[in-house]
């Protein structure tokens, strides 16, 4: 069980790197860019070096649009792309810059297996929607490579701050 919203998204880069539906990954896009928003809000990413801040606004709003292009059914990966949504406006005054950049680029990684999913299945195909998701996750996870976590500044990202779930 998840304790934490480290723990969480741990969950649910294992859930859908094991395989998701284009239903399934339609929708978990939908909350990813919930999520993403959620981290975003009232500038709640407050990010030192701007480029963070736009990869994760493109990526947020390549995955709303891709997920009101192809619609889909909640299975999974949406359930804990949703989860992750909630607790991360839940805990939104707690979480570090860190923190909301540690779930950022899980979303990416969520989002990026998540476009590959509805790409290789159904009547999709790579489509212009697809391929902009892909490569807003790209940037973000190579924005991330860039600077690493600095795992001291995480606090409510692995629970070290009292807000396990």
């Amino acid at each position: 069980m998840a304790t934490s919203l480290e723990d969480l998204t741990n969950t649910l880069i294992l859930t859908v790197r094991t395989g998701t539906d284009h239903e399934d990954a339609a929708a978990a896009l939908g909350w990813t860019a919930r999520l993403i928003g959620n981290l975003r809000a009232e500038g709640a990413l407050r990010l030192t070096d701007r480029p963070r801040d736009l990869a994760a606004e493109r990526l947020q709003d390549a995955c709303q649009y891709a997920a009101m292009s192809f619609g889909g059914n909640e299975g999974r990966v949406a359930v804990l792309t949703a989860v992750a949504s909630d607790l991360a406006a839940r805990l939104r005054d707690r979480l570090s810059e860190e923190d909301r950049w540690a779930t950022t680029t899980r979303a990416a990684m969520s989002a990026r297996h998540c476009a590959r999913a509805l790409a290789g299945s159904g009547p999709h195909g790579a489509t212009p929607e697809l391929v902009v998701v892909t490569e807003g996750a790209r940037e973000v996870l190579a924005l991330a490579g860039l600077r690493p976590l600095r795992h001291d500044k995480l606090r409510a990202f692995d629970g070290s701050s009292g807000s396990e779930v």
